[in-house]
């Protein structure tokens, strides 16, 4: 009996080393075959929801790219999605809650209608966080939400200046008028606010404001009709949509619209630029689209989960520019971003 105990200890020794090698690769599959014993780390993936207000893509194109880059960079799932009725603040509403009810974990929208935006926060009827786009927006006690957008009054400042140049330069031109596709708000009405207040200073006075829904006929009508006593006048677009449809109709119209002698509002998008590379457009106030998108993927994401947050503004800053600028290419990486 002892002799056998023996013969095993000496088999087990000298074997040992084929044992502890079985052992060892045993381990090394069970590792890597089973999160039991190594769990796979997984990012986090962040749901957010963009609510647009212009159905031009051609007004968002740099936009959308900022947003689609952080979203790769940060791990985040966005769908966009635009109003049916430009301006329509309850329709917003309505889809702001619809997205929430629908697993969004944040949302970006534009600023269109103050009052029933914050009476959802407020109230914690909406409770995930909502970055607010080209406007600015203060709720009190809520702190699940950011601005991010560009100076819009200081750019209109900047635009003012320049029609106070253009009306210099004609003499006899009096008359601004203010271009809308409907009531301004968010960033078209700081920005028309900030081309107020500095003609007002100068003593000028811009007209009631010209539905520019229909780049001819309306424009032909209210513009044109009230020109009559030949002392012509300069358009300011409160938004990018305006600013296009104007451009579409002046440029149409090259030989009826002497009376036109100037046009400028804010935008970025292709047809802009082409517009004011043509003369079309006498100055254009342009954005850092891209960077606004960027940054409000990101803000959106650091927000998620959190509601301790004091509610936070992020400013951007605009530029006044016009034919020159281009041809000198002094504002190519925020008119043209590389991804």
């Amino acid at each position: 009996m002892r002799d056998s105990f023996l013969r095993l200890i000496r088999w087990v020794r000298r074997r040992s080393l084929w044992i502890l090698s079985a052992a060892a690769l045993t381990l090394l599959f069970l590792a890597a075959s089973s999160d039991l014993i190594i769990r796979e780390q997984t990012a986090e993936v962040y749901r957010i929801s963009v609510i647009l207000d212009e159905a031009d893509d051609d007004s968002y194109q740099n936009f959308r790219r900022g947003v689609e880059r952080a979203a790769l960079e940060l791990h985040a799932d966005v769908s966009f999605m635009t109003l049916y009725q430009r301006g329509d603040g309850r329709e917003q509403a309505e889809l702001m809650l619809r997205e929430q009810a629908d697993g969004a974990e944040a949302l970006l929208v534009p600023v269109i209608d103050k009052e029933s935006v914050a009476s959802l926060l407020v109230s914690q009827t909406l409770h995930i966080p909502v970055i607010f786009l080209r406007g600015d927006m203060v709720i009190q006690n809520n702190f699940s939400s950011a601005n991010v957008n560009s100076n819009y009054y200081q750019l209109g400042q900047l635009t003012g200046q320049a029609v106070l140049r253009r009306l210099a330069e004609s003499r006899g031109a009096k008359k601004v008028f203010y271009l809308s596709g409907g009531r301004p708000y968010g960033s078209g009405e700081r920005f028309l606010e900030g081309v107020d207040s500095v003609l007002k200073e100068a003593g000028c006075t811009a007209e009631p404001l010209v539905r520019a829904a229909n780049e001819t006929e309306i424009l032909r009508i209210r513009a044109l009709e009230e020109l009559e006593d030949g002392t012509g006048a300069v358009l300011v677009a409160a938004d990018p949509g305006s600013l296009v449809r104007a451009a579409r109709y002046r440029e149409q119209f090259s030989e009826e619209n002497a009376a036109i002698l100037g046009l400028y509002g804010p935008g970025t998008g292709m047809e802009a630029l082409e517009y004011l590379e043509k003369g079309t457009v006498d100055g254009l106030c342009i954005t850092d689209d891209f960077a606004e998108g960027y940054l409000a993927v990101r803000t959106a994401v650091e927000h998620i989960g959190h509601h301790t947050s004091p509610m936070e503004s992020v400013t951007l800053e605009g530029h006044y520019i016009e034919k020159q600028d281009l041809d000198e290419g002094s504002y190519e990486k925020i008119l043209y971003p590389m991804e």
